[in-house]
């Protein structure tokens, strides 16, 4: 008998955000698949769309959002598919998982950057950015435009300035060609 599988977010219907929320239904979806070796793990979590993704702790930043203070871990730039692009280097539509951010009550939220403007590689000052943070589930929450101005190229610094009426996009400064996020 074959055994319908579940996105891990379906498994705990109250608060699969959570970091323990999340790793509790992770397990569960484990169990589930009745995986009883560790290799089986990754083709079995990747098969639910639950990809692993590299990402470098060590340069976590505290930063501002719209919800407070969070933590934001960045996906690595890399060009393993684990990894991510520099957001300087998106073609204009393409958009990234920049990072991951944690609140002090432990939910995560996926940061994703979407390039909106521009018709140069790398991007330009004046080139526009999208800035959603997600839950884990794919729901928006929080949505801005930003216009880059490039402050550092040689660096890869700049930062993303508010449009109009649109909310100044946190955590605004961009180092290391988008893989740090520093909040004024």
């Amino acid at each position: 008998m074959k055994m319908k599988l579940q996105r891990p977010e379906s498994l705990l219907p109250n608060s699969p955000n959570t970091v323990d929320g999340y790793v509790q239904s992770l397990i569960e979806t484990v169990y589930q698949l009745g995986i009883t070796n560790p290799l089986q793990l990754e083709p079995a979590l990747t098969n639910l769309g639950l990809a692993p993704r590299l990402v470098n702790p060590h340069f976590a930043t505290s930063v501002c959002t719209p919800f407070g203070r969070m933590i934001h871990i960045p996906v690595q730039i890399s060009t393993k598919t684990e990894g991510r692009p520099s957001l300087y280097f998106l073609p204009v539509g393409g958009e990234a998982l920049a990072g991951y951010l944690i609140n002090p009550e432990g939910e995560i939220y996926e940061r994703w950057v979407k390039r909106e403007t521009g018709s140069t590689i790398p991007a330009q000052t004046g080139d526009d950015f999208r800035v959603q943070l997600r839950t884990l589930k794919g729901e928006v929450i929080w949505n801005g435009v930003g216009r880059l101005e490039v402050t550092d190229p040689k660096r890869g610094e700049g930062r993303l300035e508010a449009i109009g009426n649109d909310p100044k996009p946190f955590g605004c400064w961009w180092a290391g060609w988008s893989f740090v996020l520093v909040c004024p």
